[in-house]
């Protein structure tokens, strides 16, 4: 009898251990998840890589019946998502960057004239206008730092040295839009070092 309770014991202790690894494994994958979530690196054999960093628990912006408004009152909006683009050198001379948006395919039934954005930069300590309220304009062929046909490029840069950059984007669309849904607009940043 003894020798079966001494079998139980290990067997518990075995099955424990395993446990533990398992919930270890899953606790570093949900954190890694989490990391990717609230980044997007692009990162270039000529020494240098972009790192986009965005607020909240989504890489864009949601375009609902709360968005209906004019530009007036669009550019002021508290609906807004802030993101940064930081850009690390490495053994590159300069890096290109393109600040990104794109739509999803249900915006099927939406003018991209009735689609209005605004992009800031902090400068100083303060958000500048860096693209002035605008429709969507979809690109008609790929760029060659890999934007998508059908995509928008809101803001390019070229960068001498290492540096972080903070945006603020506002989406709107016209008051006389409508819609049935909700609609989602992607931010991500292409580039390349040299």
């Amino acid at each position: 009898m003894e020798s079966s309770g001494y079998s139980v014991s290990k067997l518990f202790w075995f099955l424990l251990l395993v446990m533990c690894i398992f919930f270890g494994l899953f606790i570093t994958a949900g954190f890694y998840m989490f990391y990717l979530k609230n980044n997007r690196v692009v990162t270039n054999e000529s020494g240098g890589n972009i790192i986009l960093k965005y607020s909240g628990d989504y890489n864009g912006i949601i375009i609902n019946n709360s968005s209906k408004m004019d530009d007036t009152n669009g550019i002021i909006s508290d609906y807004y998502i802030d993101f940064s683009v930081d850009v690390k050198l490495l053994n590159a001379k300069y890096i290109d960057y393109e600040i990104v948006l794109s739509k999803d395919s249900s915006f099927l039934n939406i003018s991209d004239n009735d689609i209005r954005i605004y992009l800031e930069q902090e400068q100083n300590g303060k958000y500048v206008e860096v693209l002035s309220p605008t429709s969507y304009k979809p690109l008609n062929k790929k760029t060659k730092y890999g934007s998508k046909i059908g995509s928008m490029i809101l803001y390019k840069d070229h960068i001498k040295s290492s540096i972080n950059r903070n945006y603020r984007l506002r989406v709107w669309v016209s008051p006389e839009t409508l819609l049935d849904n909700d609609y989602y607009l992607n931010i991500s940043v292409n580039g390349k070092a040299y």
